[in-house]
């Protein structure tokens, strides 16, 4: 499986975003409803974001990072 440079720098971003929201890769993978391996396999570049992942995605994060910093 190739990763592609664009699903490297996804991942990392998406790791970044999580460890500053303060959530662990369980707790982010059950936001959004997919399991944790998939969610490591997403920051890790292995697999790419869906569009419909990519928004509840987003969504789980900024409501997280809303509560961690207020």
């Amino acid at each position: 499986m190739n990763i592609t440079e664009e699903q490297a720098i996804t991942g990392s971003m998406i790791r970044k975003a999580r460890i500053e929201a303060e959530l662990s890769v369980r707790s982010l993978a059950n936001l959004i409803g997919i399991s944790h391996t998939h969610l490591t396999r997403i920051e890790n570049g292995e697999r790419a974001l869906t569009p419909d992942l990519s928004k509840r995605h987003a969504k789980a994060l900024i409501e997280a990072l809303n509560e961690v910093k207020p």
